[in-house]
């Protein structure tokens, strides 16, 4: 009530109250800015001067918006200032997450400063947040770090979400009641001068298609960024006459809502499908973007669609994601032919060898060389039929992965063999009579692509220092690209099984070499 929070000579006053409420003997006051004020990244500040008195436990700090990753500690809790007042002067500033806190017996990361003064004057409590790190201040003087370990999981860094603030005095509890309730220091006051937010604002070019559309008196964006303000539609341009209209915003730091308008007001907002909608309303959807520190140019999406303008019949890449012709999300299903065209050791369960060769040359060995070939062309004809795609099809699954040695479609730089081309596409047929995608993985490249017999390797990984490899590895990609680039059941293109080398740079420039053959 009033007595608890309230503004006095400018300042906000939050205050605990010796009184009986509820059954409790005290009453006391919370500020909470969600759905008001929540960021992602940014410096939160708040000048504030802090109630004294053993028993006081008065609070800065900040939970979830949206608790994505679960309830506590799931989703994470910063202290940007905690104060116990039978530690004078003492101020600690603390991140909770699943990995660490006190349930598990992990204690949370947390950082102390000695303040003289705490209790009697006002000073500047600061959080600066970051995708690589939370850092705590008092006065501008930093005091503490926790840095993200970049492991790429919620339960050592879910700070990566909205998260809102709170301010709050408690009277005792398992940490501020440790020693006891002094009764006699009461009323006892939070009292806070400000609090301020800064956040980094990045360029964010949003590109919507209309190519599907009627344009009507424009096409138009709006979003939390400018506060869903009415008058605050920005004007889209088709610079190029391409039908992809763009505008850039410089949108701050966090997480953000928005929309597209075919026409400039509220009724002409887009419909969302529900893939792509980042928003539990019941009446409209939102798309959402989360903006780090470096400016963002979107790749053009299809209004009122997930996923770039299209009316093929093949499944789409956008971004993370796979969606199908019709624009909703595409969740592959599917089963490995392993086995099949690269036999492997470890599937056969052969001791002492295991790659490919070996296997091969073991046969030859104990049987001779045209019983070997006989032997492969029946294990080839018979380890996977039609049967096995439409029992695949039957059970659910929407795919298949093939893996496969470059040498069956090409012995020798330069020259191809039809003979294993006709195998894929056979399966490809029976793929397609029972709607089944079919993903090809070579599995084995020319040189190897890592130093283990999966890949067919002499124990080292040739491809990444022989440019004839390289080169030989592009061109069977580009035969392959060539002869499945109109066929709908082709999946996608695993391009490299397993690529294992000690230079990403390298590794990449190989991957953008294949791309752009396919892609001729």
């Amino acid at each position: 009530n009033s007595n608890n929070s309230f503004i006095e000579n400018g300042h906000l006053v939050i205050q605990a109250l010796l009184q009986n409420y509820g059954g409790a003997n005290y009453t006391s006051a919370r500020m909470v800015t969600r759905y008001q004020g929540d960021w992602t990244y940014g410096r939160v500040e708040v000048r504030a001067k802090l109630p004294g008195g053993v028993g006081t436990w008065p609070a800065i700090w900040m939970l979830p918006t949206d608790w994505v990753y679960g309830g506590w500690p799931y989703s994470g809790e910063i202290d940007i200032m905690e104060h116990v007042g039978f530690d004078l002067n003492v101020i600690h500033g603390t991140a909770h997450t699943e990995a660490y806190n006190w349930w598990n017996g992990s204690p949370p990361p947390e950082g102390t400063i000695y303040l003289n003064g705490a209790t009697s004057s006002f000073h500047d409590y600061a959080l600066e947040w970051d995708e690589d790190y939370l850092k705590w201040y008092v006065d501008d003087v930093h005091y503490f770090t926790y840095a993200n370990d970049q492991a790429g999981n919620y339960e050592t860094w879910p700070f990566d979400q909205r998260f809102h603030l709170l301010l709050n005095i408690a009277i005792g509890g398992t940490w501020g009641g440790q020693q006891g309730i002094d009764d006699d220091i009461f009323p006892v006051r939070l009292e806070v001068d400000y609090v301020r937010v800064y956040q980094q604002r990045v360029d964010v070019t949003f590109q919507v298609d209309m190519s599907n559309e009627t344009v009507n008196d424009g096409v138009f964006l709006n979003g939390s960024f400018v506060d869903w303000d009415s008058d605050s539609f920005i004007e889209m341009t088709d610079e190029d006459g391409d039908n992809i209209y763009s505008a850039s915003v410089s949108v701050p730091q966090g997480y953000h809502l928005y929309q597209y308008f075919n026409g400039e007001g509220w009724e002409n907002r887009e419909i969302v499908p529900p893939e792509c909608d980042v928003n539990d309303h019941p009446d409209y959807a939102d798309r959402g973007i989360d903006v780090g520190e470096n400016d963002i140019t979107l790749d053009p999406v299809c209004f009122g669609s997930c996923g770039p303008c299209s009316n093929s019949d093949y499944l789409i890449a956008y971004g993370a994601s796979i969606l199908d012709p019709d624009q909703g999300n595409f969740i592959l299903k599917g089963m490995g032919l392993g086995g099949w065209l690269v036999p492997e050791g470890y599937m056969l369960k052969i001791p002492g060898f295991g790659s490919p060769s070996e296997i091969r040359n073991m046969i030859v060995g104990l049987v001779g060389e045209e019983n070997a070939d006989n032997f492969y062309e029946a294990y080839t004809n018979n380890f996977v039929t039609e049967e096995d795609i439409s029992q695949l099809a039957e059970w659910g699954f929407n795919s298949v992965r093939l893996p496969f040695h470059y040498k069956l479609l090409s012995e020798s730089q330069g020259t191809y063999n039809e003979d294993g081309f006709q195998i894929i596409d056979q399966l490809l047929d029976w793929c397609s009579n029972n709607e089944m995608y079919l993903i090809l993985d070579m599995h084995c490249a020319p040189g190897g692509q890592n130093p283990n017999n999966i890949s067919d390797s002499n124990g080292e990984a040739l491809l990444w220092v022989n440019d004839t490899y390289k080169e030989w590895t592009a061109d069977i990609w580009g035969a392959i690209a060539q002869r499945y680039s109109t066929e709908r059941w082709i999946g996608g293109y695993d391009l490299l099984n397993e690529p294992v080398h000690t230079d990403n740079s390298v590794i990449r420039q190989v991957y953008e070499d294949i791309t752009n053959e396919v892609r001729i």
